[in-house]
């Protein structure tokens, strides 16, 4: 694992992750300590595997954002049909990331 990631970097894809309603200083704090959590449990030891993983976190709270939104009552059909398009397009991406940085982990001597 990269000893520590620059503050920079985590500032940064905290900063881009996806917002929520509701959302109060404990809730992005939450959200902010799980997406960090699992950035560091993807084992990322190389900048470049540091921005598969943050891409992979993104892409997966993404996706949960897409779920959250999609399941509120009384919205078109549609845009819940869309919603879940882009959650499986999301969940997708993040497991073609997952499997690239795998990849690139499994290749290290």
């Amino acid at each position: 694992m990269i000893p520590a990631l620059p503050e920079d970097h985590l500032d940064t894809m905290v900063a881009a992750l996806p917002p929520t309603e509701h959302d109060d200083d404990e809730r992005q704090l939450r959200r902010a300590t799980a997406a960090v959590v699992l950035l560091r449990s993807l084992g990322a030891r190389e900048p470049i595997e540091a921005i598969l993983a943050t891409q992979a976190v993104l892409a997966h709270h993404t996706v949960m954002q897409c779920l959250r939104r999609s399941a509120r009552a009384g919205q078109p059909a549609a845009l819940t049909s869309r919603l879940l398009g882009r959650a499986t397009a999301l969940s997708n991406a993040f497991v073609r990331t997952v499997h690239a940085l795998r990849r690139r982990q499994n290749e290290r001597p």
